[in-house]
């Protein structure tokens, strides 16, 4: 899931969705973190940066709503410099907390934004 970089719009291409002035696009591709980063930075777009609570449920209410059984998309929010300390992608550090402890495996730095009800991320 990635939004186009620093860009404001009021229509977006098609396949892509308008909330707030940016354009969000849910890939359908299966990927690794750092591949889905690599293909939105090669289309002018990003991970996606949440940067509000507004936001987090617009994207877990538009993902709710797909029909794939798979409704996990990577988010912009990694801890691969330093471990346990999450940053977003264009640096700037996150300020969310979980409402349930997150269990991530030994080598795992980066986060998913999932469909289920029952986790909630704070903090914004």
């Amino acid at each position: 899931m990635f939004f186009n970089a620093g860009k404001r719009c009021t229509v977006c291409p098609e396949g892509w969705l308008l909330f707030n002035l940016k354009c969000y696009f849910f890939s359908a591709d299966t990927l690794s973190w750092s591949s889905s980063r690599d293909m939105c930075n090669s289309i002018g777009g990003r991970l996606v940066i949440i940067r509000s609570k507004e936001e987090q449920e617009f994207l877990l209410n538009t993902i709710s709503n797909k029909e794939a059984a798979d409704k996990s998309y990577w988010i912009g929010l990694t801890d691969q410099v330093t471990e346990g300390q999450f940053i977003w992608v264009d640096g700037t550090p996150s300020c969310w907390s979980f409402s349930t402890k997150p269990s991530f495996n030994a080598g795992r730095n980066f986060l998913v934004l999932y469909w289920k009800p029952q986790v909630f991320l704070t903090g914004l």
